[in-house]
């Protein structure tokens, strides 16, 4: 089980010497009328949380089984691609200049980037750490390994994949509008003490996590007025009744 993170009230988080990671507020990721900025945040968020199940019709496009593929040789992957685009920019992390980054291999062979200074950032236990910090930022969990029993399985859910791929980009961006429908739904509730211009000043994990507190004690409320009506409260796991996240 990935470590968890407390994230609350703070707009950064010190991995190492080398690897701080920013917790951008609402009005440093949406920008003023400008869709870009917002863009390049999930872009960059999708370079480390994306995983091979994620991709599947992306990768089998590429020849490549995402069975066979781990999530730090995507992510490799991801991120040369990335950097090949000097005008693509990173707003994840402070002082860290991700155009020095190398390609090179340890003492193992195993692949790492590092920096001008030979220094290693990235290998593949600093990726999972810090996909994990950057998925727990944004309220969500990176999608589990697929794996299916027989080649027929899996050439159907390659085709699914392909289909639903395609559908999504006739309709949308797979992030697009998510921010604003959440700050509709935070600002219109009364549990929520922050208005459209405040909650410019309140970070991306912050955020998430009001949504899930404000769901998690309606739903308490409404289990404990479900005992007016007769409902037996001590079937229920007592977690069910804790009005915390």
């Amino acid at each position: 089980m990935p470590k968890k993170y407390d994230l609350v009230g703070r707009t950064k988080y010190k991995y190492n010497d080398l690897i701080t990671v920013k917790i951008p507020t609402l009005g440093q990721i949406r920008g003023e009328g400008n869709d870009d900025i917002e863009n390049r945040f999930w872009k960059e968020v999708n370079l480390f949380i994306k995983t091979p199940s994620d991709m599947i019709s992306e990768l089998d496009s590429m020849g490549i089984d995402f069975e066979q593929l781990s999530e730090y040789n995507l992510f490799v992957m991801l991120l040369t691609g990335y950097l090949e685009d000097k005008n693509n920019e990173f707003q994840l992390f402070e002082g860290l200049d991700f155009r020095k980054l190398q390609l090179s291999a340890d003492g193992a062979g195993q692949l790492v980037f590092i920096d001008e200074n030979g220094a290693e950032v990235f290998n593949e236990i600093i990726y999972i750490d810090i996909s994990n910090i950057i998925a727990t930022m944004i309220g969500t969990e990176k999608t589990p390994k697929k794996k299916f029993g027989n080649d027929f399985a899996k050439k159907m859910r390659i085709k699914q994949d392909y289909k639903k791929k395609a559908k999504a980009r006739k309709e949308q961006d797979e992030n697009e509008g998510m921010l604003g429908s959440i700050i509709l739904r935070l600002c219109c509730n009364a549990n929520f003490p922050y208005n459209f211009e405040t909650i410019k000043n309140v970070t991306i994990y912050d955020v998430f996590q009001s949504v899930k507190q404000i769901d998690k004690d309606l739903s308490v409320t409404d289990i404990m007025q479900s005992r007016l009506v007769g409902a037996d409260l001590n079937k229920l796991p007592r977690e069910s009744l804790s009005r915390y996240v």
